[in-house]
């Protein structure tokens, strides 16, 4: 999804958001429902001793078995999905720990989009990442990039993990700033998950409504499924109520006539049979987007004779079904009755079919969009996708690293590494950067000051400036060579994996790799990707033992020249007066801007408060301009909370309530004035820009594909494709 476009929050609690930026652009390639990447990777058995690892994101599942595949989706036509065989429950974790840390990536006036395809697969950096730099979205591996979005069948929200700067010490330790301190999201179920279904997360209906004129016109949304609901229950109380036979003809003419009747073309729809027989021929506008209210009552009353034939009693059925009906909540009525009669039975038992609830229907009708895949077919066409484990790397100070969650036999599928591409490395370049009166963020220096942290975890070639970003866990493997010890599990071993082009289940990356960098560029511009690697082992791995792969020796070698050649910061450099924000808390004493005078925060410190706009009748300013806001107490952990925005602390009321100033500034809007604020709901962030990636000299490197499965067309700068 999309930074510079309609970007999904992932939030913490269990409520999603959307920032509105621009017009959106696809995820993938269009098809009925949005879909996402592909992905693959296999598992195996063995019997090698491992020592015991650190993972402190989570455990394995307790059989140890793969209950998260990527197989063809159940939505028809939307390609790949991710889907679980196990039954999860509701609040539960899909998998018992957060995948990968999820990545930052601070953008600037001069990113063009043609120049990647980023700003549709990301999600907005709301949330801890917002504290990172002005305009910030965050790359979320797998879950957050893998699943689709189906608008009624929802399962899937994810959990920020939280946020963790004392892995190394910038003063200590030349790895700052090298990693993702962000420890990624935990992605739960929204409601009991059966064995077999497809993973369904929200990109947020706006994403696709502001896509006018798309195939997004024809994708039904959840009102869609609520009113078509309703007119399927219409449906059976009216033919359980009559002696009407039911037949594929009479089916067939409500599901054309809702197809053209909406809100205020119904009124004009004629309500006798004469009338009908007279204006026929006329169609209604389809510009018409406002529809009328509730038919339940209305058409429980309506009879129909048991002898077929277009009469009064059969238009006033359509025209009391237009009022809540469009062409997408047309196209999910059944069109035979055969269809109509499944719909009806699969979903719904014999007592529910008398209940009084729509949203049975509604749900009846969603399921009949997907297709039953069953366990059974998913093990066998569907590819594992949690053979890797995250826990803290056995090599020093590098942070998080993978690990396998099971046996992997040698030459089998680790994890899948679908691409998402950037022209230009060039574009990974951070310069200094102000805001203009009116708000826009703009460049300040005309030498860069550093390279953004993505960059680290995507891969490239010393003679291109392509650089192809992974969207799964593989973004968790370091590096280990047989040209040094590496220290930890990797020490004199070499690498126990590698990558290859996954041409077996990507069908569309045999096609890319034939292409030039200015088709590559083309397809940039199109919002389209098609690349994907993937991991495979190359020797048996044991459960629990660390997966590395080789980078490649110019990176080898340029992480050897920067950890000869690092220096801590200095004085002059601003970055100096430091503390970690993990080490500070949210217990920490609060400072009013008066007393920040004498005693400063250290420069990377701010204070921040929980707070959303909350709007209700008779709630105002009092005389001085202050918000009443006693009742601002997050249910939490705070520590993790999307509504965090920068304050002040104006006074100290008393040990528990402060006076607070809201700043909006960076979004363009005013001050908000609160008094008798909550202690609790005031923590501290780091101040942007003042974290450890942006420290000047932070090590950069891509991950490097070895020259012998690199495209020679693609060696080649940018400039001169």
């Amino acid at each position: 999804l999309g930074f510079r476009h309609y970007a999904l929050r992932i939030t913490n609690p269990l409520t999603t958001q959307l920032r509105l930026t621009e017009e959106p652009q696809p995820m993938c390639r269009p098809a009925y429902l949005i879909f996402a990447l592909l992905s693959a990777s296999n598992s195996a058995t063995s019997s090698q001793q491992i020592p015991e690892i650190n993972t402190d994101n989570g455990t394995p599942l307790n059989d140890n078995e793969c209950s998260l595949y990527l197989a063809q989706s159940s939505i028809s036509g939307a390609g790949f999905g991710l889907f679980t065989t196990r039954d999860v429950q509701d609040g539960e974790g899909i998998l018992p720990y957060a995948e990968a840390p999820n990545i930052p990536i601070c953008i600037v006036e001069d990113v063009a989009m043609t120049d990647w395809v980023h700003h549709a697969y990301v999600w907005s950096g709301r949330g801890l990442a917002q504290f990172e730099c002005a305009d910030v979205s965050d790359s979320i591996i797998t879950l957050g990039s893998l699943c689709n979005f189906h608008t009624y069948l929802l399962n899937v929200e994810g959990y920020v993990d939280g946020y963790d700067d004392e892995a190394v010490d910038r003063f200590v330790h030349p790895s700052a700033g090298a990693f993702s301190y962000h420890k990624g999201q935990h992605f739960n179920a929204t409601r009991t998950i059966a064995a077999g279904e497809e993973l369904f997360i929200d990109y947020g209906e706006d994403w696709l409504n502001t896509r006018e004129g798309t195939f997004a016109d024809n994708v039904p949304r959840f009102d869609d499924f609520d009113k078509a609901g309703k007119i399927l229950r219409i449906m059976r109380d009216t033919f359980l109520n009559s002696t009407f036979d039911i037949n594929d003809e009479v089916i067939s003419l409500v599901k054309d006539a809702s197809g053209v009747l909406v809100n205020r073309v119904a009124s004009l729809i004629p309500d006798t049979k004469a009338k009908y027989e007279a204006l026929v021929e006329n169609l209604p506008r389809k510009d018409d987007s406002d529809k009328a209210g509730k038919i339940l009552r209305l058409m429980r009353d309506t009879y129909l004779n048991s002898t077929f034939e277009i009469n009064d009693e059969v238009i006033s059925l359509f025209i009391h079904a237009a009022r809540v009906l469009d062409d997408r909540v047309a196209s999910l009525i059944p069109d035979t009755k055969a269809k109509y009669e499944a719909a009806v039975k699969k979903h719904l038992d014999e007592d529910s079919l008398y209940a009084d609830e729509d949203s049975l229907y509604a749900m009846a009708i969603a399921k009949s969009t997907v297709v039953n895949r069953g366990v059974n077919w998913i093990k066998e066409n569907g590819i594992c996708m949690d053979n890797i484990l995250p826990g803290k790397s056995t090599i020093p100070l590098i942070g998080q690293g993978a690990f396998a969650n099971r046996f992997l036999v040698e030459g089998s599928r680790i994890s899948p590494v679908p691409l998402i591409q950037i022209l230009n490395s060039d574009k990974m370049l951070m310069y200094g950067v102000r805001r203009d009166k009116e708000n826009n963020e703009l460049r300040v220096e005309y030498e860069p000051n550093g390279k953004q942290l993505l960059l680290n975890y995507c891969f490239g070639h010393i003679s291109s400036k392509l650089l192809l970003c992974p969207q799964s866990n593989a973004v968790l493997i370091n590096h280990c060579s047989s040209r040094r010890n590496g220290g930890g599990q990797c020490g004199i071993n070499g690498p126990n994996a590698k990558i290859r082009w996954a041409n077996e289940w990507d069908p569309d990356t045999p096609v890319w790799l034939e292409m030039s960098m200015n088709q590559l560029s083309a397809a940039t511009a199109a919002n389209s990707r098609g690349l994907s690697l993937e991991v495979i082992a190359t020797r048996d791995i044991q459960t629990g033992e660390e997966i590395f792969l080789d980078y490649g020796p110019n990176w080898e070698d340029a992480w050897e020249l920067h950890k000869n050649t690092w220096k801590p910061p200095t004085e002059a450099s601003g970055y100096r007066n430091y503390n970690p924000l993990t080490s500070v808390g949210g217990k920490a004493v609060l400072r009013t801007i008066n007393e920040l005078e004498d005693n400063p925060y250290p420069n990377n410190i701010i204070t921040a408060c929980y707070w959303y706009e909350y709007v209700a009748e008779g709630y105002g300013p009092d005389e001085m301009g202050y918000y009443m806001a006693d009742d601002y107490i997050y249910k939490g952990d705070i520590e993790t909370s999307s509504e965090l925005w920068h304050c002040d602390i104006l006074k100290k009321i008393s040990d528990t309530h402060y006076e607070v100033r809201i700043l909006r500034l960076q979004d363009g809007l005013d001050e908000v004035l609160l008094t008798m604020f909550p202690r609790e709901s005031i923590t501290f962030r780091m101040k942007q820009y003042t974290g450890d990636q942006y420290l000047p000299g932070a090590f950069r490197h891509f991950i490097e594909i070895e020259d012998n499965i690199f495209p020679k067309q693609w060696k080649t700068s940018f400039d001169d494709a």
